[in-house]
């Protein structure tokens, strides 16, 4: 019968002591009156006895100090409360007793609330097992003594934490970095205390699951060959080839699936592997650049990257221009963009939310920005960890131990909503089916397996991380982006060349660039979709022949194969001038034929030997004179062009032909339209 008069007299006083300070509708999160052990309760010291529905602490030692809490999130962006009822049975020289708020996993680390039986109150801040006084003792005569019934009371509203006993307020401070969702109860020195109840009121914890079907992601722990009992983290699959690499402990390691299963992982070479914590961050959209985290400069937690070299990696260089970032003993996570243009890193600086934070950088002509913080809605007082950044520049992975979560530190998707980077969509957790009660991190897809994701896990609180591999049952991948991939031949054959490969923004320039080659598999890049491209292939020696992509009509994740073909540059060979566009009916060019000029100009400027002759078609709507005339005029309007651009006259000729040589039918319109076009011949070289 006292625990219903107490509790509706507590919510009595709640009620009274917060109107008109905009205090949220209360909402019990806890309340735990000990009719029973609740099982997640942690004791870093001593032990509790329950007993007819109360809890005692007891202790003869007269310098230990006891810490019972239970793990229990609270926002500290919204309004709460947490209170207890005490009676000290017995107590002897300093001991004192009361709530314990904002401790870290092992308790090692909290904010304490005590009174005495002298009638004194303080407030105690311990970092890593370390006492400070964070407000000395003030005593007041509301704090009884042995055998009297204390109610302490701590308090959020706003910025404030408000500290009462027995209704009387006795402390105001602004709230502190938090160290972790711990609450609970301490005793120090010898005493004996008897708790009536513990209780939270918090408003409805905000926790945002992402999609329905989350929670029914396929996860599977890799084998012994890939975990063991140390740790491995920061998986990686390679973009060009069955490659899959990741951290063991401090060093980089590559394995491989087998027709039998994963094969045993192996260290790289010295080069990769230092004393230092070692990792791939991130690979560039082509493949054939991996970004590495470690001390790879004369500075640490500077970031490295090599170049793939045929069957190997190439040496290591340190990142031209560095970000110039305070210096930090914590571990650095790293994530550069595919388009190696924006730069995220998790750290603990200056200036911060809390541990560690999500920064971001930006290259700008020949260096990198000063660090962005991404804000309060990613970034909380604890931990946040292991940024990736999707190709479509908004929607963000990470890890966080500071949110509502199921366990130490789960996994979260967030969305920017400016260009500030500050301005984020609240964050999703990727739901029971991805994070486990441990710590979860690294959460990177494979970039050759539809669909699938690789992540580091804890199983359990204190184990240590093994790698799993996630299977999403939907596509993730549909973010409003096309993804363009295939491979470069030599026209009219089979023959597959290494080349450069871009993407041109119609009348915008360079979108994007890739590598492709003929060891390790086609080209691939991700477009945005809304705008039109040309895209082709680069090699010493080839003219390529250009494709168009239309992405305008998409409003959806597309893949699209666009096999690229180039022609062999020696006498005796026509190629055409796809991209060249006219005034219908006459030999004035249109501002999208600018970028098929350009190559053709810088191929008579790279190679200064070279002659051609420029060759002018129609199709046959029209008079034979008429079209003949047409076509010359073209033609010569091209080696008009190359000539007011510096080339010798003396290389270049021209000639039309009409309607003479037709390379498909004139019938069908479709096909008509390939015999208009101009094309030139290579003399000599």
């Amino acid at each position: 019968m006292h625990h219903y008069f107490k509790f509706t007299i507590r919510i009595f006083i709640l009620a009274f002591f917060t109107t008109g300070m905009c205090w949220a509708q209360d909402h019990v999160l806890l309340m735990d009156e000990f009719i029973k052990a609740r099982p997640h309760w942690k004791v870093r010291q001593g032990k509790y006895t329950l007993e007819e529905g109360w809890m005692s602490m007891i202790e003869s030692d007269l310098t230990r100090r006891n810490v019972h809490a239970i793990e229990q999130y609270l926002n500290n962006a919204e309004d709460f409360s947490i209170s207890t009822s005490i009676i000290p049975q017995k107590s002897m020289g300093a001991a004192s007793y009361g709530i314990v708020f904002g401790g870290n996993e092992d308790l090692s680390s909290y904010y304490a609330f005590e009174i005495n039986a002298e009638g004194f109150a303080r407030i105690m801040d311990v970092q890593n097992g370390k006492e400070k006084v964070y407000r000395s003792w003030a005593k007041n005569r509301k704090i009884k003594g042995i055998g009297e019934e204390h109610q302490l009371t701590l308090q959020k509203i706003g910025k404030g934490l408000y500290f009462r006993v027995n209704e009387k307020e006795l402390f105001r401070i602004d709230l502190p970095p938090i160290y972790g969702f711990f609450q609970g109860l301490t005793s120090y020195g010898s005493c004996e205390i008897k708790i009536d109840y513990y209780e939270i009121v918090h408003p409805p914890v905000r926790f945002l699951q992402l999609g329905g079907t989350w929670p029914d992601a396929v996860r599977l722990h890799l084998d012994t060959t890939v975990n063991t009992s140390m740790d491995e983290t920061h998986p990686l699959g390679d973009p060009r080839r069955a490659r899959f690499y990741f951290s063991r402990e401090e060093n980089i390691y590559e394995t491989h699936l087998s027709d039998s299963g994963w094969v045993a992982g192996m260290p790289l070479e010295p080069g990769f592997n230092n004393v230092k914590f070692n990792r791939i961050s991130s690979f560039s959209e082509g493949g054939n650049k991996m970004i590495l985290g470690n001390d790879y400069g004369e500075n640490a937690q500077k970031l490295g990257f090599s170049i793939r070299e045929k069957d190997n990696w190439g040496k290591i260089t340190q990142l031209s221009s560095p970000p110039i970032i305070p210096e930090t003993d914590t571990p650095i996570d790293w994530f550069l963009s595919k388009d190696e243009k924006t730069l995220l890193f998790s750290a603990d600086l200056p200036g911060g939310y809390g541990n560690t934070d999500i920064y971001a950088c930006f290259w700008e002509e020949d260096s990198w920005s000063k660090p962005v913080n991404l804000g309060p809605a990613i970034n909380t007082f604890a931990e946040e960890y292991s940024p990736y950044l999707k190709e479509d520049g908004k929607t963000l992975f990470f890890g966080s131990n500071g949110k509502a979560g199921y366990g130490g530190g789960d996994l979260y998707k967030s969305s920017r909503q400016s260009n500030t980077w500050r301005k984020w969509s609240y964050p999703e957790n990727l739901g029971g089916g991805i994070n486990s009660p441990g710590w979860d991190r690294d959460f990177f897809p494979h970039p050759m397996e539809l669909r699938t994701y690789y992540m580091a896990s804890q199983d359990s609180f204190g184990g240590n991380y093994d790698i799993y591999k996630v299977k999403i049952p939907f596509d993730l991948e549909a973010q409003p982006v096309l993804k363009v991939f295939g491979d470069v031949y030599l026209e009219g054959t089979d023959t597959e060349l290494e080349a450069h490969v871009q993407a041109w923004r119609i009348g915008a320039g360079i979108a994007k660039e890739a590598e492709a080659d003929t060891e390790y598999g086609r080209y691939g890049m991700l477009l945005e979709l809304g705008q039109a491209y040309q895209i082709y292939a680069l090699k010493l020696g080839y003219y390529p022949i250009i494709d168009t992509i239309d992405a305008r009509a998409f409003s959806s994740y597309r893949e699209i194969r666009k096999d690229l073909y180039l022609k062999k540059l020696e006498p005796g060979v026509i190629v055409t001038l796809q991209q060249l566009f006219f005034v219908r009916g006459k030999a004035e060019l249109l501002p999208e034929s600018y970028p098929e000029l350009n190559r053709l100009l810088q191929l008579m400027q790279t190679r200064p030997r070279l002659k051609i002759e420029i060759h002018g078609h129609t199709d046959n709507i029209g008079s034979p004179n008429q079209l003949k005339r047409l076509s010359e005029q073209r033609a010569a309007r091209v080696m008009e062009y190359l000539i007011n651009n510096r080339i010798s006259p003396g290389r270049l000729s021209s000639k039309g032909f009409g309607a003479d040589r037709p390379i498909a039918p004139n019938e069908n319109p479709i096909t008509r339209a390939l015999n208009r076009r101009v094309e030139f011949l290579i003399l000599s070289q």
